[in-house]
């Protein structure tokens, strides 16, 4: 069964629309301590759009190195 808060919470930021950089680099910032968090972040293309960010911005480096180290580690073979 789905969580209907957590289905309300999605649409509530679909309604929202995209986050902007600010915001991207706060959501990194906050959940690259927290598995399940950073592992939602990940999952919702949150990777991709804290690089674009980084890159327009030059703010998040080391969050964005974070999220870096994690995929390397999480690489196998």
């Amino acid at each position: 069964m789905t969580n209907s808060t957590a289905v309300k919470q999605a649409l509530a930021r679909l309604a929202a629309g995209p986050p902007d950089d600010e915001s991207v680099v706060e959501r990194a910032v906050r959940v690259r301590t927290d598995l399940e968090a950073a592992a939602r972040f990940v999952d919702s293309g949150g990777v991709e759009r804290l690089r674009a960010a980084v890159d327009r911005r030059g703010e998040g480096h080391d969050a964005l190195a974070a999220f870096e180290r994690y995929r390397r580690a999480c690489e196998f073979g």
